[in-house]
Formats: C-alpha cells, structure tokens, sequence
C-alpha cells in the first residue's frame, strides 16, 4: 500500500505561513500601542508577539526541511513548538488586554 500524501504537506505549509502573517500583525499592533502608551504589560506582550513570530518560523523550517528530506516523514514536530506557538499568543492577548485597564 502506497501513501498518498496529496497536497497536505502544502496546506500545511501554508497554515504555518498564515501563522507567521497572523503572529506579525499581533506584534505590529501590540508595538503601536506600546509606543502610543508605554508600559510593561504592553513590552511584554510585543516580546511575547516576537517570540511566537520566532518559534512558527522555527517550526515552519523544520517541517519543510523534514518534508524536503523524505516527504512520508511522519515525525510530529516537538511539543515545545505548539506550545511556544499556541500559549505565547494567548499571554500576549492578555498582557494586551491587562495593558488597556
């Protein structure tokens, strides 16, 4: 039995690119607003915002070169990564949100 992958490994490709896009307008908002009004929840959050823009585009270049490698690897990547990717945004919104009070 072969396995067909399809065009997975591009949609999954482009969800990490949107990611990234997604994480950049977070951190583009969340810089405007600190220099607007400057304070430490709202450092945190851009820092927050940045290190989510740095660990997606780590993930993105370790599954692309995994898939340019053998595209039947089925390795998940490592959970340090959705992590990084999933809970760094949800603290950035909240620095954001505790930042407006």
């Amino acid at each position: 039995m072969t396995h067909d992958s399809g065009l997975q490994p591009e949609r999954t490709a482009l969800a990490w690119r949107r990611t990234v896009l997604t994480a950049a307008c977070v951190t583009v908002v969340c810089w405007q607003s600190w220099t607007d009004r400057p304070s430490l929840p709202m450092l945190a959050a851009t820092a927050l915002s940045g290190i989510a823009i740095g660990a997606t585009c780590t993930g993105l270049a370790q599954r692309r070169r995994r898939y340019r490698a053998d595209p039947q690897d089925p390795r998940p990547l490592a959970t340090g990564y959705f992590v990084a990717v999933s809970a760094t945004p949800a603290v950035a919104a909240l620095a954001y949100f505790l930042s407006l009070v």
